[in-house]
């Protein structure tokens, strides 16, 4: 009895938490319990054990008196992964490259080829996130730090990846308006770009050759670019919510 309430439990919370980073409850609608109990089949108590779990995720907001929300998206909040990222990285990248052996290159080669048969845009579902992309997207890049033996650093990384496929899934879900609006063409092009298979295959072929100094540039301009589509897409869906 122990070990099924456990399941429940846990499949709630994968389940949801899944929705949330794929935005398919929008940043700060409110998560209605009993529509949540329908969605996904699970019970009241499984589902508020979840999103009390995505409360200290900062996926998912506790208001006092008035229940569970999707998590606002924040400028600041995708900035200051933006920079840990590029700070851990780059220590990972170094280890990693150091210490790589034929697993770990196997490894890279395979999340890549795999990323590239994907296309980060679905045509048919209005230009929205293609979540098996963001998926192999998130594995090809955990592939490049994963000869680091720094398992705290390594589980922060995953952590920090996790939290900005939410931004992923949030921007791609803006292509249709982006797309129907002339203004914001230019910004649908740079998404493509730093979504190419191109700008992959680059890193990719500094961490095979073992280019450790220039794939950390690279990289470090592939997430800064990535902030500048984000600050965009943020501001044009007016979901600016900064706390200063």
């Amino acid at each position: 009895m122990i070990n099924q309430t456990a399941n429940k439990n846990s499949s709630a919370y994968v389940t949801l938490r899944a929705m949330l980073i794929n935005s398919d409850f929008p940043p700060g609608q409110k998560l209605q319990i009993e529509a949540i109990m329908e969605l996904i089949g699970a019970g009241r108590t499984p589902i508020r054990e979840a999103l009390f779990q995505l409360c200290a995720e900062n996926i998912v907001e506790f208001r006092y008196q008035r229940g569970f929300y999707a998590s606002e998206i924040s400028l600041k909040d995708v900035s200051n992964l933006i920079t840990l990222k590029n700070t851990i990285e780059k220590m990972l990248i170094n280890e990693s490259l150091s210490s790589r052996d034929d697993n770990w290159e196997d490894n890279l080669i395979l999340s890549h080829y795999r990323l590239k048969k994907k296309q980060p845009f679905d045509p048919a579902a209005d230009y929205s996130a293609n979540r098996d992309w963001i998926d192999n997207h998130r594995k090809f890049h955990a592939s490049l730090v994963s000869g680091s033996l720094n398992k705290v650093a390594l589980k922060t990384y995953s952590m920090i990846e996790e939290n900005l496929d939410r931004y992923r899934s949030f921007s791609f879900r803006f292509c249709s308006y982006v797309t129907s609006n002339k203004s914001q063409n230019k910004l649908y092009e740079k998404v493509k770009s730093v979504s190419a298979c191109d700008e992959h295959t680059n890193i990719f072929d500094l961490a095979v050759n073992r280019k450790s100094k220039e794939l950390c540039t690279y990289l470090h301009e592939h997430n800064l670019q990535t902030l500048n589509i984000y600050e965009n897409y943020i501001s044009s869906a007016n979901l600016l919510n900064d706390k200063k």
